[in-house]
């Protein structure tokens, strides 16, 4: 909206929430997990403005696991329950999802989208840039070691200007 961007929520509920983040990447960050323990309850809008929140750009880590044939849902279901309190456990994630494959449904991803290198110490140590994070018993699930990868996610201006 003339140049700004807006996150609009499309959950309705009996009064509107709006919240504005008024830069400080981090404050926008923190306040993203209060607004979605209150989003179910609310409609919300959330302004971002441009160089604050989420417009930071962020380091995107991608592990890659080839699971053995017949243990997909096995491991997909021990997957999300581990990840699950990761937003609550780490500060600095700003969001996380598991991908699965379309074309085969053994290669699944996790993939986690960091705040700044200081979080990703945090998560998964010193070595985060070439140590994978696994769970106990892991490689039962595997056809060999996790494949690790990290982007960095960049800001696409889609003002038209």
């Amino acid at each position: 909206m003339d140049g700004r961007r807006l996150w609009v929520d499309p959950r309705e509920g009996p009064v509107p929430c709006v919240v504005f983040l008024p830069g400080s990447g981090d404050v926008g960050l923190d306040l993203w997990r209060a607004y979605d323990r209150i989003a179910p309850l609310r409609a919300g809008v959330i302004y971002d403005r441009g160089g604050t929140g989420w417009s930071e750009d962020m380091i995107v880590r991608v592990s890659e696991a080839h699971v053995r044939d017949g243990l997909e849902e096995e491991f997909l279901a021990r997957l999300r329950d581990l990840v699950s309190s990761f937003p609550d456990r780490y500060e600095g994630l700003v969001r996380h999802a598991v991908l699965v494959d379309l074309a085969d449904p053994r290669r699944v991803q996790y993939v986690s989208e960091w705040a700044d290198e200081a979080a990703l110490v945090a998560f998964a140590g010193e070595g985060w840039r070439t140590d994978a994070v696994t769970f106990p018993d892991e490689d039962a699930y595997l056809t060999g070691p996790l494949v690790l990868r990290h982007h960095e996610s960049i800001e696409i201006d889609t003002s038209g200007g």
